[in-house]
């Protein structure tokens, strides 16, 4: 006794509180207060952590809204080039047509022009062979020529010649023009 007499105020009180039985009820208070404050810890720590999350959600969500974004641009993008191809392969398409039909505008031209080519070349063989038989001709008719002017000189130069008969030379007029057809009379 003589220490509950002797003791602090607060010594006293701890020995009275376990005499009642209220220091375990204290003990559980003081736990709960110590898991309270761990709690309220967990809390603001939890708080940081949400805090953070949403920061990097905010930017997760710029993010994807800058995505969507290039998304669409690349498929418009895309869009615009696929049909810029398609109207080059029109395009090409077509000047592929026109030439086609030039080149067998070409081709039916140069069917033409061989027959063309062909024609001239039988004509210009027509024409040799007529050329070749007026050549033989006019050998013919020049040998002819030849022959009719040796006569002439050989008969000229008989006539030129006085006959065996002995007449003279005036009468030579006379004889060709007999020979040629015409009289002294005439």
């Amino acid at each position: 006794m003589e220490f509950v007499l002797n003791a602090k105020p607060e010594e006293r009180r701890i020995l009275i509180e376990e005499a009642a039985g209220i220091t375990k009820y204290k003990d559980r208070k003081a736990a709960a207060l110590r898991k309270i404050e761990a709690t309220q810890q967990n809390l603001l720590r939890l708080s940081d952590v949400i805090g953070e999350i949403k920061r990097q959600m905010n930017s997760l969500n710029r993010q994807a809204k800058k995505a969507e974004r290039y998304k669409a641009y690349r498929d418009e993008m895309r869009a615009v080039e696929v049909g810029q191809a398609h109207q080059t392969y029109r395009s090409l398409e077509g000047q592929h047509q026109e030439m086609q039909s030039s080149l067998r505008e070409l081709k039916d031209l140069e069917i033409k022009a061989a027959a063309e080519i062909q024609e001239v070349e039988a004509a210009v063989e027509r024409i040799k062979v007529n050329l070749l038989d007026l050549e033989r001709d006019l050998s013919v008719q020049q040998e002819k020529l030849s022959e009719n002017e040796g006569g002439i000189k050989t008969r000229e130069n008989r006539s030129s010649f006085p006959p065996a008969t002995g007449k003279t030379c005036k009468s030579r007029p006379s004889a060709r023009k007999r020979r040629s057809g015409s009289s002294p009379a005439d």
